[in-house]
């Protein structure tokens, strides 16, 4: 028994320099005098005694009252402690002060701690009210020293709180309190530095480190205020020379060694040694890999010791080492010269892997050194981790295991494959589903493959050769795999694949404009997944309908399905934006179509970054398409001229040829409303490889999309190159065409174009009525965007086909008139010139040509023998001339063209 006591340990410690405050702990202490007790209780190094201290000075500067007590080995038997007690609370207890220095000089009187507890209690009776006693280091005690203080705690009176600090857990009595709520708990999951309070930490060291460095540095000392010290010590402000600290450099060895290694016994030690082998570990797990039964009492042993250990879930089952521990700890055991690593890690590979912890096992395996193991492992779980969006975990698989070992397991081989489409990788995926086609034929002759498995792998590779067909954007070969598939008996193909291969029949018949089974394929995908809870495949599966949707009219549909997409893209991938932007890009696109641009630039700005991370052509398509037309809305050309050959690269590189023609056709729907249109647009026409002759260009039965786009290009070179004629003609063929396939948005984009092209040949009424049907058409859907984007001669045709101004009440004429509205004074497709009031877009050379010529009184049949162009042309010159100068009659533009100086 001590006679003196060290004052030292009754005032609370002092440190050099600042400490940094953390409000969200250091604001705790307002509430520490409402709870009984509060522990504070986390391993070596990660603040305890700076939080206990700022709490301390932030009562005291307050003026409420706090006592302080540190333990150390001068308190060797309970009457210390109770000394320690009383004297730490002299000071602080108003009224109890005499009581306690009286206690203290007769402490030497008290035969048991029993009666020394009790008479520190009955001195503290109404003299200890709003006072916070906080005891530092208690895992200094054990025992009986440990079970007084317990005692103290249960007896103490109401008004004094207690605040303890330690390293281990402290066997206190403590669920009573915590039921009652009288218990404030702060772990070292609470004291681990938060990115700004790393940034402030940093700051105040007068260091500095970009957002990935700091992030790194986080993770990398698990938010340990002390291994965050000791990563810092002597380095400068540059990130790479952090690169290489570890839990093996001497800084952290030496302080692991000795304050936690050194001072444990060796049965300890060596299970630290050995489970450090592993991420994570339980009882169980450690159990079998190191052939013993104590397990569970070592864990709560080490725990309870404050050894660096992290529980990974509640109910104390998966634990592991702090980062730098865990460094140190295999270094120790390496240079111990222990030789059975591996041995020990593939027995934890056999538990794990019995135990459905297959991402654990094949770590396991990796790690010593037999990834065969890891790759037998990953081929039975790649196809199901595949099918519920997890690809990219069987990619951190295969990207560490040798190719001579893959080459044995098919199934992964297909997942790679799978994976390699979706990033437009199609001759190494083609390389991969060849060796897979060979081992499956060299299979077929050995008995001892179940035939069973055989007929799986060769569904599975089958649906790989349709999914790259689809990539490749090839309708007629992924119809074919299709068609092979749903060949097979039906109740033998897994859902995923089903669900899939009717999804993708949908893509095929939609390119090929038959969309007479649309709607009952896309039933049947929805619900073969629906059914077999395969949710996951619904987010592609809802891309490809929605789309499909709006091509055949049914706009809210297809917006309905495209936003279920997202919400469940939202529900698997949380912030994951490559999930959602399978279902999102393509509502982009229809929703710039109905003229919400804020929304589809919303959408844009947020995924089309993940246009390309599903290899799949709508979703880049529907990205650079409609960035394009955004821009071009607003005056924007040559931005979105360089939005289209930025993507064009891809179109090329990949040969995805409806990429590259839509890419071609919005370019000449930019050039036609600028200077120079006919050459511009007819050396695009030569170099993008557009036939020169319509006929090659008719709608025929077995059409494709990408047949359209050519015709849509040739269509746009020839209303500027004197064919307009022609152009009338091939658009109403195809016009006719979509109606009868039911492909309603194409019908609209026909109409639009034929309606400007019998405007230029003919003229007048009948390319009003078109127009009519066009907006008829397009009035359900809330088509806009296809007219606005036309510019002049479409609201010019538009303000006479419905005679704006009118009251009108039909839907047609209510459309009519919201377009109308939505053209406002000036046109999104020119830009107007500020200095000529009244002028929608400036004069082309060739268009002045034209209107000289007017001015002195020829006819169009005479301006188009001098100039040598058509008569059909100089209509569509005139045309555009009314349309800029604001008048509709040639009189009427020759007056104004004179006043402002544009001829003479």
């Amino acid at each position: 028994m001590s006679y003196q006591l060290l004052k030292t340990r009754l005032n609370p410690p002092s440190f050099s320099g600042s400490q940094l405050t953390r409000p969200r702990l250091t604001d705790l202490a307002a509430r520490l005098p409402r709870h009984r007790i509060t522990v504070v209780q986390a391993p070596a190094g990660y603040g305890k005694t700076s939080l206990l201290l700022q709490w301390f000075h932030w009562l005291s500067e307050r003026h409420q009252s706090a006592a302080w007590l540190t333990i150390d080995s001068s308190v060797e038997v309970p009457v210390d402690l109770v000394s320690y007690l009383a004297a730490a609370l002299t000071g602080s207890c108003k009224g109890a002060g005499d009581r306690l220095t009286a206690l203290l000089k007769e402490r030497q009187q008290y035969h048991t701690s029993e009666e020394m507890i009790t008479a520190l209690v009955n001195a503290l009776k109404d003299g200890a009210a709003d006072l916070v006693l906080f005891i530092d280091d208690a895992h200094r005690l054990s025992g009986d020293l440990l079970a007084l203080l317990d005692r103290f705690i249960e007896l103490m009176p109401v008004g004094l709180s207690v605040v303890v600090a330690s390293r281990c857990r402290l066997a206190l009595s403590l669920a009573s309190v915590r039921a009652r709520g009288e218990l404030l708990e702060i772990g070292a999951s609470d004291l681990r530095f938060t990115t700004t309070e790393a940034v402030d930490l940093l700051n105040d060291a007068g260091k500095t480190l970009n957002a990935e460095a700091v992030e790194d540095l986080l993770r990398r000392t698990d938010g340990w205020i002390t291994g965050i010290q000791l990563a810092l010590r002597g380095r400068s402000s540059d990130p790479a020379l952090l690169a290489n600290f570890s839990g093996q450099h001497h800084y952290f060895a030496d302080y692991f060694a000795e304050q936690v290694f050194d001072t444990q016994p060796e049965t300890i030690r060596d299970f630290l040694l050995k489970t450090a082998l592993l991420d994570r570990f339980s009882a169980g797990l450690c159990d079998h890999m190191l052939d013993i039964r104590q397990s569970r009492q070592i864990i709560d042993l080490i725990s309870a010791e404050g050894l660096f250990l992290v529980g990974l879930d509640n109910e104390r089952i998966w634990y592991r080492y702090h980062p730098l521990f865990r460094e140190f700890l295999n270094r120790q055991l390496a240079d111990s010269g222990f030789q059975r690593q591996s041995r020990l890690l593939l027995r934890a590979t056999d538990w794990l892997r019995e135990k459905g912890e297959l991402e654990a096992a094949m770590e396991c395996a990796l790690a010593a050194g037999y990834p065969g193991r890891a790759a037998e492992i990953l081929e039975t779980c790649s196809q199901d981790w595949a099918y519920k969006g997890r690809i990219d975990r069987v990619m951190h698989f295969v990207e560490r295991i040798p190719m001579a070992e893959l080459h044995h397991y098919p199934t992964v081989m297909l997942t790679w494959a799978w994976h390699l489409m979706r990033h437009f990788h199609f001759e190494q995926a083609q390389e991969l589903l060849e060796a897979v086609r060979q081992r499956v034929e060299d299979w077929e002759n050995i008995s001892t493959i179940p035939s069973v498995d055989l007929e799986q792998l060769k569904h599975q590779l089958l649906h790989r050769e349709m999914t790259l067909a689809a990539a490749k954007d090839d309708p007629l070969q992924v119809e074919q795999r299709c068609q092979q598939l749903l060949a097979l008996v039906r109740h033998d193909l897994h859902p995923y694949l089903l669900g899939s291969v009717y999804a993708q029949q949908l893509y095929a018949q939609r390119e090929q404009f038959n969309f007479s089974d649309i709607e009952s394929l896309a039933a049947k995908a929805r619900g073969v997944l629906h059914r077999s809870g395969y949710d996951f495949a619904l987010i592609s599966v809802l891309s490809v309908i929605g789309a499909s949707f709006f091509a055949m009219g049914k706009a809210e549909a297809a917006i309905q399905t495209l936003e279920e997409g997202m919400t469940i893209a939202a529900r698997y991938g949380g912030d994951r934006a490559s999930l959602s932007a399978l279902p999102a890009l393509p509502l982009s696109a229809i929703c710039y179509e109905r003229n919400d641009t804020d929304r589809a630039g919303e959408l844009l700005s947020r995924y089309s970054d993940n246009a390309t991370d599903w290899g799949l052509v709508d979703q880049f398509l529907s990205v650079a398409t409609t960035k394009a037309r955004l821009l071009g809305s607003q005056g924007e050309d040559q931005e979105a001229l360089g939005v289209l050959e930025e993507a064009m690269p891809l179109a090329l590189d990949r040969d995805l040829e409806r990429l590259r023609l839509s890419l071609v056709v919005e370019q000449m729907r930019i050039f036609s409303r600028g200077n120079g249109a006919a050459g511009r647009i007819a050396a695009l026409a030569k170099s993008a490889g557009i036939p020169a002759e319509k006929e090659q260009l008719q709608p025929k039965i077995n059409r494709f999309s990408v047949d359209e786009l050519q015709a849509l290009a040739w269509m746009r070179l020839a209303m500027v190159t004197d064919q307009v004629v022609e152009a009338a003609h091939l658009a109403r063929n195809w016009r006719g065409f979509c109606e009868a396939r039911g492909a309603h948005y194409s019908y609209i984009r026909w109409s639009i174009l034929l309606a400007q092209a019998l405007q230029l040949a003919e003229g007048g009424r009948v390319a009003q009525r078109v127009l009519r049907e066009a907006l008829t058409a397009a009035a359900p859907m809330g088509v806009m965007r296809s007219f606005l984007d036309e510019g002049a001669p479409i609201r010019t045709l538009l303000e006479q086909c419905c005679q704006a101004g009118s009251e009108t009440s039909g839907p047609t004429d209510r459309f009519a008139l919201q377009l109308l509205k939505a053209f406002g004074g000036a046109l999104p497709a020119v830009s107007r010139l500020d200095s000529d009031e009244g002028i929608f877009g400036s004069l082309t050379d060739r268009e002045l040509e034209v209107l000289q010529q007017v001015s002195v009184g020829l006819r169009n049949r005479e301006v188009a023998e001098r100039l040598g162009m058509t008569e059909g042309s100089i209509k569509w010159y005139m045309q555009q001339i009314f349309d800029k100068l604001g008048t509709r009659s040639r009189l009427q533009a020759v007056e104004r063209a004179r006043r402002l100086g544009f001829i003479s």
